[in-house]
């Protein structure tokens, strides 16, 4: 008998979670796609050949990362001075 509970409790709530998560529809996971999915890359390390790192941030944040490197790159670009013959 005690086996008998425990196994429909058991089963009651394996049950009940999944069908709870479809209706709500949120997994709990961001969107493949989404700002919020967390995307890692291998970079470099300056100075060597062989090392390198794993950085992992948000699509979110390798945007802003981009967006702030191009507007230093543009930056340095403006204020290089001319040349004289």
């Amino acid at each position: 008998m005690n086996y008998l509970v425990r196994y429909a409790l058991w089963a009651g709530l394996v049950l009940a979670v999944p069908v709870s998560a479809q209706q709500i529809g949120d997994t709990g996971k961001p969107q493949k796609g989404g700002r919020e999915e967390v995307i890692c890359e291998r970079q470099e390390v300056t100075g060597s050949r062989l090392a390198t790192r794993k950085v992992c941030m948000t699509r979110a944040e390798w945007d802003d990362q981009k967006r702030s490197d191009r507007d230093a790159v543009d930056k340095a670009q403006r204020n290089v001075p001319a040349m004289r013959p």
